[in-house]
């Protein structure tokens, strides 16, 4: 009879962006194990570039961060470009014995510096056996995470006419506009839809859709419709009662955490897509050749870096392939990857039922997890 093995002692190491946390703590929480996280603040030199830095702590500042130290964990969990380099250096000086699962696109480049990383596939990373691609990042977001937030907001929702319609909404970043016009449409097609319906609107900004933004999103929706917006000093934000009380739920496309979120309830989401910035930077367009250049190599499954030829092609390969060149993300492809799936559609279109499969990809993370710390 064999005896049971002992719990794993698990890190998880986070820095101060909510998109990088809830991505380490949903993987953690599903794995259902204890674990202790590090609250890590970082300095400028944690600007280099990851494969410079390598294995090394030198990016954090210590003053600001958690103290941690030996003795070492079994397992790490961390996601963001800046964690990754730390992950690295625990693994290091526990002579190799702490186990590295990296998560994200930035921090999990190089799949051959950890032991298994987990990337949503429109990140374009190259493929590795250690790799778990998703179709979108991990999360937070369970049920009982939902139900404790529906306990919590019923009262906002219980008197509002159906369908509960949630709008979550991002802001403009370097890929997207998201300005005046882009909120006024925004706010316009949700106050057709409600009319449309008889449904009610509930509205949540975040710290990115900024105030001109906002005020002209609150000018475009219905006198009846709930409007939050985002403050620094929120300390009660209904985001997740959103999430757990909507009928229906609209999501800016421009964020793939809270597409994942919202991908994770039971309710129909609706992707409003956002212009793209008029011209491509220069970095963007010399990375999308890059990619072009490496498809030629690129295999359909998992694949070793060693198997690349020297050719031009091999060498952008190699160059994605070794964390040396980061893809520019397809958000496009994202958005077209989930209405091709029926898991979202666009805002112009109504879902054909109020009552979907959640996806839960971060089961499958938690399961490859599982198995390497298995095999030890």
């Amino acid at each position: 009879m064999s005896l049971p093995r002992p719990v794993p002692r698990t890190w998880v190491l986070l820095d101060e962006r909510p998109g990088n946390s809830t991505q380490s703590l949903g993987l953690a929480q599903t794995l259902g194990w204890p674990f202790e996280t590090i609250n890590l603040n970082f300095n400028s030199l944690a600007q280099i570039h990851n494969e410079l830095l390598g294995a090394s702590a030198l990016g954090i500042d210590r003053r600001r961060s958690d103290a941690f130290g030996p003795p070492w964990p079994d397992l790490v969990i961390a996601a963001g470009g800046r964690t990754a380099p730390v992950s690295r250096w625990i693994r290091k000086k526990s002579g190799g014995r702490t186990q590295t699962v990296q998560l994200g696109r930035r921090g999990a480049a190089c799949a051959e510096a950890f032991d298994l990383v987990a990337t949503p596939g429109n990140a374009r990373l190259w493929p590795h056996p250690r790799r778990v691609v998703t179709l979108l990042p991990t999360n937070r977001i369970d049920r009982e995470s939902l139900d404790r937030a529906a306990e919590r907001w019923q009262p906002s929702f219980e008197n509002q006419p159906a369908p509960r319609i949630a709008v979550l909404v991002g802001g403009a970043t370097a890929l997207f506009r998201f300005g005046a016009d882009e909120a006024r449409q925004l706010g316009c097609q949700v106050a057709e839809l409600a009319r449309d319906t008889g449904g009610s609107v509930f509205v949540s900004t975040s710290r990115r859709t900024g105030e001109a933004a906002a005020r002209e999103l609150a000018r475009a929706l219905p006198d009846a419709a709930l409007f939050h917006e985002w403050s620094p000093d929120t300390q009660d934000n209904p985001f997740l009662g959103l999430l757990a009380l909507a009928d229906w739920i609209v999501v800016t496309g421009d964020s793939e955490s809270m597409l994942a979120e919202a991908c994770s309830t039971s309710r129909p989401v609706s992707i409003f897509a956002l212009p793209p910035i008029g011209r491509q930077t220069l970095r963007r367009r010399i990375g999308e050749a890059i990619v072009a250049c490496a498809m030629a190599c690129r295999p359909a499954g998992p694949d070793a870096t060693s198997r690349l030829p020297w050719t031009l092609s091999g060498v952008c390969a190699r160059s994605i392939a070794s964390g040396w060149i980061l893809p520019p993300r397809d958000l496009d492809g994202l958005r077209d990857s989930l209405v091709a799936s029926g898991r979202a559609h666009a805002l112009e279109k109504q879902p054909a039922a109020f009552e979907v499969e959640p996806l839960r990809e971060v089961e499958t993370v938690a399961e490859r997890v599982r198995s390497l710390v298995e095999r030890g």
